[in-house]
């Protein structure tokens, strides 16, 4: 098939695709931030949501234990939960 017109694109078509083409490059890294933005606090929400409903585990006997440059040592004693297959720790 052969084309009527051989002239090709006009001046404004191609700066209209350039346009175009600027304006997702802006868009993209933004939209890019959002979406981390909104999956970090789902993440953190659904943690938040399952420390609400772990169980104690009232057998765990843990302590964590950090020793200092001049060989002083210091043992805190922890609680375990565990929820859904998860475990989590804090400071008794």
């Amino acid at each position: 098939m052969k084309l009527k017109d051989k002239r090709g694109e006009t001046l404004l078509e191609v700066l209209v695709g350039l346009l175009i083409i600027v304006l997702v490059m802006i868009m993209l890294p933004s939209a890019i931030t959002i979406a981390a933005k909104f999956n970090k606090q789902a993440k953190d929400k659904d943690t938040s949501t399952m420390m609400q409903r772990a169980t104690l585990i009232s057998d765990a006997k843990i302590t964590v234990s950090y020793t200092f440059n001049d060989n002083n040592s210091v043992a805190i004693p922890v609680n375990a939960y565990e929820s859904e297959g998860y475990y989590f720790y804090d400071c008794k």
